[in-house]
C-alpha cells in the first residue's frame, strides 16, 4: 500500500470515529485499529491526534475547494453555452450537485465531526456554515443575476431570489444524508422546486 493510501486510510478511519463517538472519545489506538494498524504505524504518518483533526479539516477545505471550482466551470467557464443559464441546464446542474453531495461521503461525516466537537471548537461550525450554506448563496446569487441580466428572469432581489432557489436544496440535501433510500423522491422535489421557479419568476 502506498504512503498517500495509507495516509488517506487514517484520516478517514479518523473522521468516522471522531463523527460517530466524538473526538475526546476515540483514542490513537482505535483509528489505527481501525485500519489495521498499530499505533507506532500511525505516528509515521500523524504525531497526534490533533495532527489528525487539523489534517481532517485541512482535507475538507481542499475538497470544498476542488468541489467550488468544478461547480463553477461548469456553470461559468462552459464556452459560449447558455445551457447552464436554462432551465433545463440548471436542472441537469442542481441535480449533479446533489447527487455528488449526498454521495460524497466525506461532507457528511465532517459535518458530523463538527457537531460533535461544536462547543469546544465553534469556530469549525462557522467553517461548515460558511463553506456548505451561505457560500451556496453567493454562487446562485451570481447565477441568479446573471439569469437577470440575460432577460430570462424578471428583474427582482437577487440575493432574495437565490435564498428561495438554494435553500430547498439544502434542505432535501440534509434530509438525504439521513434517509439516503428516499433519494430519487427528493430529486424529483427538486425538479418539481426549479421548474416551479422559473414559472414564478421567468419572464412572460
Amino acid at each position: 500500500m502506498r504512503r498517500g493510501d495509507t495516509k488517506q486510510q487514517f484520516l478517514l478511519a479518523a473522521l468516522k470515529l471522531f463523527a460517530e463517538n466524538g473526538y475526546d472519545s476515540v483514542s490513537v489506538a482505535q483509528i489505527a485499529k481501525q485500519v489495521g494498524c498499530s499505533a507506532p504505524a500511525l505516528y509515521k504518518h500523524y504525531p497526534s491526534k490533533k495532527a489528525l483533526f487539523d489534517a481532517i479539516v485541512e482535507a475538507s477545505s481542499n475538497g470544498y475547494e476542488e468541489r467550488m471550482k468544478r461547480i463553477n466551470e461548469a456553470i461559468f467557464n462552459s464556452g459560449n453555452s447558455e445551457r447552464p443559464f436554462t432551465e433545463e441546464g440548471q436542472i441537469e446542474i442542481v441535480k449533479n450537485l446533489f447527487i455528488t453531495t449526498v454521495s460524497d461521503e466525506y461532507p457528511k461525516l465532517f459535518r458530523e465531526f463538527v457537531l460533535s466537537v461544536r462547543s469546544k471548537h465553534p469556530e469549525l461550525a462557522k467553517i461548515y456554515n460558511s463553506r456548505y450554506i451561505f457560500s451556496q448563496y453567493e454562487l446562485y446569487q451570481k447565477v441568479i443575476s446573471r439569469l437577470i441580466e440575460m432577460g430570462v428572469l424578471v428583474d427582482n432581489d437577487a440575493e432574495m431570489m437565490a435564498i428561495e432557489y438554494i435553500s430547498p436544496v439544502t434542505l432535501w440535501v440534509e434530509a438525504c444524508s439521513r434517509e439516503p433510500e428516499r433519494k430519487e423522491e427528493f430529486l424529483s422535489l427538486l425538479e418539481k422546486h426549479i421548474r416551479h421557479f422559473f414559472i414564478v419568476y421567468g419572464k412572460k
